[in-house]
């Protein structure tokens, strides 16, 4: 067995001392936030929905005002296992436009939310656009809701 502490430590030094090194070896591996490059931090709570379906992870991010909503999709599905179906490859012209737009500023920071929810909020779900998603080859499309936005 590996100790921190040394060899002759008096026994009640250990007893005082080994959940402390204990409590701080933990919190130095607690820290869930990860740096995405330039424009994003995140930080995840796995929880036991999250791991049935992956979309359901809690997180929170932060985007730049530089960011592409595609971009910016791809970034919060990082680490789910899914990916979003590039702009170029998406069959409606609305939505090519769409993901190649500027994140708005409402959309660049998300504390505590879920990552389905931040997708949704995002391409604007109920608001002129939809999602579709592949469970099988977890591949996100997102699709007009009306059809007049094809064009």
């Amino acid at each position: 067995m590996f100790s921190l502490l040394p060899a002759n430590c008096a026994p009640w030094r250990r007893a005082v001392l080994a959940p402390a090194l204990l409590a701080v070896a933990c919190a130095a591996t607690a820290d869930d936030t990860r740096r995405a490059g330039r424009y994003l931090d995140r930080t995840v709570l796995v929880h036991d929905a999250a791991r049935l379906n992956p979309l359901r992870q809690v997180a929170d991010l932060r985007f730049s005002d530089r960011i592409s909503i595609a971009a910016a999709l791809r970034t919060a599905l990082a680490g789910t296992g899914y990916r979003l179906l590039a702009p170029d490859a998406h069959p409606h012209p609305g939505t090519r436009t769409l993901l190649l737009g500027r994140l708005a500023m409402p959309h660049q920071r998300f504390d505590g939310r879920r990552i389905d929810a931040v997708i949704a909020a995002i391409v604007g779900v109920g608001r002129g656009y939809g999602l579709e998603v592949d469970h099988g080859a977890r591949l996100i499309r997102v699709v007009p809701a009306r059809p007049g936005l094809a064009r």
